[in-house]
Formats: C-alpha cells, structure tokens, sequence
C-alpha cells in the first residue's frame, strides 16, 4: 500500500492467528489511551484528522485496522473472515500491549467489537462508546 501525505503515522505490526496485524500507536506511552476500531469497508485511515486532535489532547492512541482491512494482512478465503478471527485478533493486540485502564471507540463493526471486548475486558475497559453498531452474539455469519 502506498504512503499517504495525510496519514503520517508510523506503523506498528503485530502477528496472530497467522496473519500480521497493523496498528498505530501515536501519543505519549503516559497520557490516557483510547482505542480506536473502524468500520466497514474502512481502516485506521478514517481517523486520520481525530488521532492528532487526541495526541495533542494528551492521550496515547491505538488504532489497529482489523485483519482484512487497510495495511493488515488479507485473508485468501472468504472462509476464514470470521467474527472470532477478528475478535481474537484485537483482543490479542490489546493483550500485546499489555493495556489497561483505556476507553475504546467503535464505529459500525467496530461498534460490535468494542461491545464485546468491553465485556470480555470489564476490569481493562473504562469507557466504551460506540456508533452505528449493534450488539453482536457471534452466531451470526459477517456479511
């Protein structure tokens, strides 16, 4: 993928479940951190214009791009885009980097993670906001 003159983060790659996952890890290693989960068909490009607005907030801010999407890697079977694929991939990264205490923001797909993850993680997640979501099972197959 190209470099973008509007996306000037440095990114970041973690391996699960087989597949390299990318994320952005902008801000200080010390302010408050929120996690930003896209929707779909997006990446973490659409939150290009917030992430600045955030750092300079003092918060440090993650923002993977969910296995599939943007610069993670792409699975090669339609089969193998799951919902536990994506579930596990970002919970995982959240494991990586050892986070705790943080707010995570999901918008659309994102929005369903962000519902999951806060309550797989009830004692890491402080704040969970969401937009265009919906409360996801697991059981339903991804559209």
């Amino acid at each position: 993928m190209e470099e973008l003159s509007d996306y000037p983060f440095e990114s970041h790659y973690f391996e699960i479940l087989r597949y390299k996952l990318h994320f952005l890890d902008e801000g200080s290693r010390h302010g408050p951190v929120i996690v930003l989960l896209h929707g779909v068909p997006t990446w973490s490009y659409i939150y290009r214009k917030i992430i600045p607005i955030l750092v300079s907030s003092g918060y440090r801010v993650i923002c993977p791009d969910m296995i599939g999407f943007g610069k993670s890697q792409k699975p090669q079977k339609k089969k193998d885009h799951t919902y536990t694929l994506h579930f596990e991939s970002l919970s995982g990264l959240i494991q990586h980097l050892k986070l705790n205490n943080f707010i995570i923001y999901g918008q659309d797909w994102g929005a369903n993670f962000a519902l999951h993850l806060s309550v797989f993680y009830p004692t890491k997640i402080i704040g969970t906001v969401v937009s265009n979501g919906m409360v996801p099972s697991g059981h339903e197959p991804l559209s």
